[in-house]
């Protein structure tokens, strides 16, 4: 990783751009629209962040995008709307979705332990496939393991097999017994992309491309497997002690879990299809959002078989690689909500935050908000 001085930092971020749909529809007006650039921009000062792209789509409504800031501060290149981000844990909706379009097709059981298809492993002999979707499993998050943690930050570039991290997971006793709790796990989503490449007999970026990218067009969506991005995109970036830093490293250390890069357009329609069901049957897409509580007693956060629930939007949000995003549809209005940042945070970032902002000034009365 490379250190960014501060001084480049505060010239850079200064850059800003907002852009509206020429096509149909009644403007959302301009003093909306200033509220909404406030939310964003905001985030962007309190949480010193190089660049945002953001876009609200809303029924009978132009489109609002922005784009704020710069992708790249060592040049000060502008953020564009049609940069590509990681989308870290976003991905993690692509992999749920090709899980339950195999359940669909009768390869897989949700009930069954992955035991069944992959052979045996002790600590996932009493843990269901929907317990690993829904993060119920209780097993340990290997990217909470110091070891590994710090293997990666110093071998950045190391390419990672899914079985070494899972490794690095059952060095460690579960959290909980399977269905007795809930703790967002990584390691749910690498053994749920090593049953799709068991069962399928392809890897799974081929079952992505043939199962989601392609028929729903999603052209500049992809799952990553190197460090460094073609075409155009924005860099990502790192902030502790003062100092930001480019981050650089193999995507495989998030492998099924985040490995995935997409831009706006894209998500704004894997957004609405997620949320809808477009590529499942009505009986899967009724059991992925089979919502299970993520804190005691709280209905404005929820899971569900790779998607969540927040406060009556669905969706989700990542965090990794230097990127911090979100990506969420309202079921009650119909509109669609996306957040891309270019940098990342250690105990989660800001994206969630902006997104709710922007629909308190857009739905008030259609939020489901903590009180």
């Amino acid at each position: 990783m490379i250190a960014i001085f501060a001084v480049v930092i505060a010239v850079a971020i200064v850059v800003g751009l907002v852009l509206h749909d020429s096509g149909r529809g009644k403007s959302l007006g301009s003093s909306v629209e200033k509220k909404l650039e406030k939310v964003v921009n905001d985030s962007m000062d309190t949480y010193n962040i190089p660049g945002a792209v953001v876009g609200v789509w809303m029924p009978g409504r132009r489109q609002w995008l922005l784009a704020s800031g710069v992708a790249d501060i060592a040049t000060s290149r502008p953020v564009k709307t049609t940069d590509r981000f990681r989308i870290a844990s976003i991905t993690k909706t692509f992999t749920a979705t090709v899980i339950l379009q195999l359940v669909d097709e009768g390869k897989l059981d949700l009930e069954a332990s992955p035991n069944k298809y992959m052979g045996n492993e002790p600590q996932t002999a009493g843990v269901t496939i929907r317990q690993l979707l829904n993060h119920t499993s209780g097993l340990f998050d290997y990217l909470e393991d110091q070891n590994f943690l710090e293997m990666a930050e110093q071998e950045p570039l190391r390419k990672w097999q899914p079985q070494e991290l899972l490794d690095f997971a059952f060095a460690h006793q579960p959290y909980f017994a399977p269905g007795q709790g809930w703790h967002y796990s990584n390691t749910n989503y690498i053994i749920l992309g090593m049953l799709i490449e068991k069962v399928t007999g392809h890897k799974l970026q081929q079952e992505l491309d043939s199962r989601i990218f392609k028929p729903l067009q999603l052209k500049n969506t992809s799952f990553e497997t190197t460090p460094y991005l073609e075409g155009e995109h924005s860099e990502g970036y790192f902030e502790t002690g003062g100092d930001r830093w480019l981050v650089t490293g193999d995507p495989s250390k998030g492998w099924a879990s985040s490995a995935m890069v997409s831009r706006l357009d894209d998500m704004k329609v894997w957004a609405k299809a997620l949320a809808e069901g477009h590529v499942l049957s009505p009986q899967s897409h009724q059991q992925q959002l089979q919502w299970v509580p993520t804190v005691k007693d709280s209905d404005f956060r929820k899971y569900g078989l790779g998607i969540e629930y927040v406060a009556g939007l669905v969706g989700h949000e990542g965090d990794a690689f230097g990127y911090n995003c979100s990506m969420y549809y309202m079921p009650s209005t119909g509109a669609t909500i996306v957040v891309l940042l270019n940098q990342s945070f250690d105990t989660g970032g800001p994206a969630d935050t902006i997104t709710l902002g922007l629909a308190r000034v857009l739905f008030p009365k259609d939020l489901h908000l903590l009180h």
